[in-house]
Parts: C-alpha cells; sequence; structure tokens
C-alpha cells in the first residue's frame, strides 16, 4: 500500500491515525527532549507546527523571506502560502511564541536568515551528516516517533500531532465561541465542521464521553444504588447539543437584527442562554 501520508497509514501500511497532544506535560517532554539532545530545527519545526496549524510538508517549504522583510523586518504573518495538498491558500500568522522559537534556534546554530537575501529553506539543516540539505517530511517523522517514543508517549505520533493539537487548543481554549469552529474550518481548508471535529480528536473526545457517562451510571447501579440521568447528564456531551446551541444562535441573532445592542452584547447574552440549558440539562 502506497502510503500517503502519516495520519492514515503506518510504515506497515495499517491504518493508524495519530493524534494530538492532548497533554501539555507531553509538548514540555517533546520540546525538552529535542533541546537537551540540540536537535534545534526540530526544536523550531515543532513548536512552529503547533503555533500555525500547518501540514509538514508546507512548513519544511518555506522560506526565510516569508518570515523577514527585505530589510530585515519581521512580518506579521506568511502572507499566501499555496498548500500543496489542496493547491488551497492559506496565511498563517507568526506569533510571538513562534518568533521566540525562531530567536532560540537562531541562537544556538548561527543562523543567519539574511544569507542569500533570505531565499533559503528554513529546512535546510546546519550540522550533521546532511548538513546543507532540507531535512524531508520523512526525517521529521523518524525524529518525532523518536522523540515520543524516548519520552514515554505511548500513543500514536506523527507529523500531523502538531497540526492537530494547533486545532485542540483552540477548541478548548474557546470553546464557547460560535465561531471557533467555522474558523478553524477555514483555517485547516476542510470542507466541514465534521471534518474538522474528526481531525482534532474531538470527536474521539465525545465518545469517551458517552462511555464514561454510561460507565458512571452503571458504576452507581452495581453499588445497588439508582441515580436520575439528569444528574449525571452533565458528563455527556452530544451532537444535539451542538445543533441546539446552533439553534438558539441563529434565531437569537436573527431576533437582535435590528436592535441597537452590540455584537459583544448579543453573544454575552447568547452565552447566559445557554449556560441556563447546561444548568437545565437540556440537550
Amino acid at each position: 500500500m502506497r502510503r500517503k501520508c502519516d495520519d492514515r497509514v503506518d510504515s506497515c501500511g495499517t491504518s493508524s491515525l495519530v493524534e494530538p497532544f492532548r497533554d501539555q506535560n507531553d509538548i514540555i517532554k517533546m520540546q525538552n527532549y529535542f533541546k537537551e539532545r540540540e536537535q534545534w530545527l526540530m526544536y523550531l519545526i515543532f513548536v512552529m507546527g503547533i503555533c500555525m496549524g500547518r501540514r509538514i510538508g508546507d512548513t519544511l517549504s518555506l522560506r526565510w523571506n516569508q518570515f523577514y522583510h527585505s530589510n530585515g523586518k519581521r512580518r506579521d504573518e506568511i502572507g499566501e502560502l499555496k498548500e500543496q495538498k489542496t493547491d488551497k491558500y492559506a496565511s498563517p500568522f507568526i506569533t510571538e511564541s513562534v518568533w521566540k522559537a525562531i530567536d532560540i534556534y537562531r541562537e544556538h546554530t548561527g543562523c543567519k536568515p539574511s544569507v542569500n537575501n533570505y531565499e533559503n529553506l528554513i529546512s535546510i539543516q546546519l550540522a550533521g551528516n546532511y548538513k546543507g540539505q532540507p531535512i524531508t517530511v520523512d526525517g521529521c517523522l523518524k525524529a518525532m516517533k523518536r522523540a515520543a517514543k524516548a519520552v514515554g508517549i505511548t500513543y500514536n505520533v506523527g507529523n500531523h500531532s502538531t497540526r492537530k493539537t494547533f486545532g485542540y487548543m483552540c477548541f478548548n481554549l474557546f470553546p464557547n465561541d460560535p465561531y471557533t469552529l467555522p474558523l478553524l474550518q477555514k483555517c485547516f481548508n476542510h470542507h466541514s465542521e465534521k471534518v474538522t471535529l474528526d481531525y482534532i480528536g474531538l470527536s474521539k473526545d465525545g465518545m469517551k464521553k458517552l462511555y464514561n457517562g454510561v460507565s458512571n451510571v452503571v458504576g452507581d447501579l452495581m453499588e445497588g444504588k439508582t441515580v436520575s440521568y439528569s444528574q449525571k447528564i452533565a458528563n455527556v456531551i452530544t451532537n444535539d447539543y451542538d445543533k441546539l446551541r446552533q439553534t438558539i444562535i441563529d434565531a437569537y441573532m436573527l431576533g437582535k437584527k435590528s436592535s441597537e445592542s452590540s455584537a459583544g452584547d448579543v453573544l454575552r447574552d447568547i452565552e447566559l442562554i445557554m449556560g441556563r440549558v447546561r444548568d437545565e440539562a437540556v440537550v
């Protein structure tokens, strides 16, 4: 079987989806692994992967002139980046954490982005047996898996893990923002929100909540105790809840269309309504 990407098929041809880094301690462990072994390019690629949410091939295709202007001034965003897989365009922002990682990389490697008028790839290796050559997608994959194994991570890690972590973090940082999922879909250039949910592992999280919800009830039954489902329902989040939330948003926005309320007031009122829905265990 031809391996299209590490997110679907492993080296043995077996379906094996990679996971995001759900535990922040695992991210710290991965960072420390690369730093302690002075694998500064992989450290940079790892941080950029989480902060920018790009596919590994697109990340490795970046050049220094996409980070710096010709006068050496730092850019705020990459600009139009054509994705290798989709031929669609993305414009990822260059955040402070990316610049921090670049500064660390430059400090420890002596890299000078201005060489060759900033035209060089960021992925060129500056030391080792492959000095002067860009690191490959497979090279990154091997480094990622080696690091994950060394730090004791048992779930499947691959090049897409950092991209998925970007989405996973975004969703969990802004869970009540109705625009988070649509914006993530746009950022990833996915054709549906369901694809985005599946991709960043939230569908799996939702399924786990369902199983745990039933387990909690059965655990009580095993001890001879009965319990109202409404008492346990906070442990289970279903697609029906999301549909209900969107319905309320749509109806409320329509009703406030001609009012003088600001968008912030409207969204705040929506969250108050949804808070009551959650408190009343309505799904």
